[in-house]
């Protein structure tokens, strides 16, 4: 399925001059993050904790719903649909 991908500005960093895919032909948010993996590598790693659950400083969202609603990282993508890749901002 070809499914556009929005990546949160501090995560450009690991891509090459900071541009990350904008389509991608996927059919659920863990080959999103294998695809991604491929192209920056270290992304993964950086989405994912060690027990390769979603960190709590990102938030990954399907058409505006976040994955924890549905099936994780195992949720099922439909052409057109919109995955966007957050990472928190915080400042003091």
């Amino acid at each position: 399925m070809s499914v556009k991908v929005n990546i949160s500005s501090p995560l450009l960093a690991f891509f090459k001059n900071k541009k990350a895919p904008t389509t991608l032909e996927v059919n659920t948010i863990a080959e999103v993050l294998d695809t991604i993996e491929h192209q920056a590598k270290g992304f993964k790693q950086h989405v994912l904790n060690r027990a390769g659950v979603v960190n709590k400083f990102i938030k990954i969202y399907v058409n505006s719903r976040d994955i924890l609603e549905l099936d994780g990282l195992k949720t099922a993508l439909n052409k057109g649909d919109v995955v966007s890749i957050l990472q928190a901002m915080s400042g003091g």
